[in-house]
């Protein structure tokens, strides 16, 4: 089997992993190929979980909510002492027209405004959800390379889109859970792909380990959304949902170039569900020589003999 053969007529090698080939003159150990796989893999979640940290970070600019203790509730048990000032104006202090000057953005600065953030946040996870089920059935027929690239690159053009309503000045409600909803459907798409890319490089073989290690991209992913999101939010809460777009948008052109989802597929034959490397083994080598050897002697002895049994013959006939 000759390295970087593709196994399977319907996938190709990474194209960036084809590129280092060509420039090194040489291929990657199967021990360099699985720092790869875990780094690659380790991005691409890590960008999924900071593409999902906007929405909570700009809550408190789309829905300024300053009605919360307009009721005359007071919380338990200090009532309004450490309660800011600004926060216990009442809702009829505040005309429309401040609202859109930069109290909060419209449709989610009314009086119904943390209900249709918590709208938008339900058909996220709905379906995101339902699309874990239909990703975990297509993920084991099509390209994981191919699927993940089109995962987060989905992801980052739907997230990116729900920032562009700050710019476009979109104030429709449907706009904002539409392109939640196709964006909880292409974050979908991560967490079966990067774990079977992991299966299939893995194995068995210091699974706990590796997973263990691995699984830190879900705190970082989340700290990296949270820093990303919150460091543009001056500029416009657009930005905020933009910059993490862009993440997972470049964090799938990477996946595309340099991960490769299976071993067979840069050759590397798989055994017991563990990939394992072809090596010409010593002893077969001596053996090809010793039998080699034994030939040479058995033709020479044969050689011998067929020339001993001519002289006796000659013998005979003179006798």
């Amino acid at each position: 089997m000759s390295r970087g053969r593709t196994m399977d007529n319907n996938r190709r090698n990474p194209p960036g992993i084809l590129l280092i080939r060509s420039i090194r003159g040489k291929d990657w150990s199967i021990t360099t190929y699985r720092y790869v796989v875990l780094l690659v893999t380790f991005i691409a979640y890590t960008a999924y979980h900071a593409s999902r940290k906007p929405s909570s970070i700009v809550k408190s600019v789309l829905d300024p909510d300053p009605s919360a203790n307009s009721t005359g509730f007071s919380p338990w048990p200090v009532g309004d002492v450490f309660i800011e000032r600004e926060r216990m104006v009442s809702s009829s202090s505040l005309d429309e027209n401040d609202l859109k000057k930069g109290k909060g953005w419209a449709p989610f600065n009314g009086k119904d405004g943390t209900s249709k953030l918590g709208e938008i946040d339900v058909a996220f996870l709905a379906c995101y959800s339902i699309g874990m089920y239909v990703a975990g059935h297509l993920g084991d027929k099509l390209d994981l390379r191919i699927f993940l690239t089109t995962g987060m690159v989905g992801s980052g053009i739907f997230v990116g889109l729900f920032g562009m309503g700050y710019f476009l000045d979109v104030h429709v409600f449907g706009f904002y859970l539409v392109m939640q909803m196709v964006a909880g459907l292409f974050q979908a798409t991560g967490w079966p792909s990067v774990v079977a890319v992991i299966g299939n490089w893995f194995g068995k073989r210091k699974r706990g380990l590796i997973m263990g290690v691995w699984n830190a991209h879900t705190s970082i992913g989340n700290i990296t959304g949270s820093l990303l999101a919150a460091s543009v939010l001056q500029y416009g809460w657009g930005w905020s949902f933009i910059l993490p777009g862009a993440f997972i948008f470049l964090s799938g052109i990477i996946v595309y170039l340099f991960l490769a989802a299976y071993p067979e597929d840069v050759g590397f034959p798989v055994v017991d569900g563990t990939p394992v490397k072809v090596v010409a083994l010593p002893q077969d080598e001596e053996a090809h020589n010793l039998k080699e050897h034994l030939a040479g002697n058995g033709q020479h002895s044969d050689h011998k003999r067929t020339s001993g049994s001519r002289k006796v013959l000659d013998s005979s006939r003179l006798v």
